[in-house]
């Protein structure tokens, strides 16, 4: 779990391998979520510096650069 933040969203998920549980990474499953809460993609490219890849709506960038500002939601 990331740490708790009162802005954003929490998640939870059922991990198939309880045994191993701590190697568990949601981070794509949360980009998904991003995407999905925010309406998808526009045809406009990440205003990040050298990427290519099309913003997230409501964003000027795309889900791994919004990741990497923190947004979880």
């Amino acid at each position: 779990m990331d740490e708790w933040d009162k802005y954003q969203q929490s998640y939870a998920v059922k991990i198939p391998d309880k045994e191993n549980w701590k190697k568990f990474d949601s981070t794509a499953l949360i980009k998904e979520k991003i995407m999905e809460n925010r309406g998808g993609l526009t045809s406009v490219p990440c205003q990040w510096s050298g990427c290519s890849f099309k913003q997230v709506k409501g964003s000027a960038y795309c889900v791994n650069h919004l990741w990497s500002t923190g947004a979880r939601a």
